[in-house]
């Protein structure tokens, strides 16, 4: 639910390749992004799976309930790791 704080995507930011950022400034952490800012979301259940191209930039909203806390996992995958014997 969107109460809940769910997952956000800014619109376009796939085209913007690596932004660089700062995350001890938590205000401002994205160096150079428009100031108008879209974000998306979608009404999400527990279960559900988002799968998203690794420049998206993305963040948590505001979870506006008062005592609801929502949990997210984090699997990433990289091509050309090799195991060494």
């Amino acid at each position: 639910p969107e109460d809940i704080g769910p997952v956000g995507f800014l619109s376009g930011s796939h085209v913007l390749g690596p932004v660089p950022h700062n995350e001890m400034h938590l205000e401002q952490p994205y160096i150079g992004l428009p100031a108008t800012k879209i974000w998306h979301t979608a009404d999400l259940s527990c279960g559900d799976v988002v799968v998203f191209h690794p420049y998206v930039i993305h963040c948590g909203l505001e979870n506006t309930t008062e005592c609801d806390v929502r949990v997210s996992m984090d699997f990433r995958y990289k091509v050309g790791l090799e195991r060494k014997p």
